[in-house]
């Protein structure tokens, strides 16, 4: 599974099934908030399992990698 900080989950929970994991002890960090990623929400995935992405997952990817939209700030 894939390991993401409070941070990351912020940015990501509208199209990733995350669950929280407590916190966990980071190098000069301290105790921080982490979550285990599962897979792609439903809504965002292809295959309804959650692994391979969908159409409207690939669109918000290419407003995101091209810089028309930052991350988190999508439109659902």
């Amino acid at each position: 599974m894939i390991n993401i900080s409070r941070n990351t989950y912020e940015q990501v929970k509208h199209l990733f099934s995350c669950e929280h994991r407590g916190k966990v002890l980071a190098k000069r960090k301290g105790k921080i908030d982490m979550f285990f990623v599962h897979s792609i929400k439903t809504e965002y995935s292809r295959d309804g399992d959650g692994l391979v992405p969908g159409v409207k997952f690939q669109e918000i990817y290419a407003k995101v990698k091209n810089g028309n939209q930052a991350p988190g700030g999508f439109d659902y």
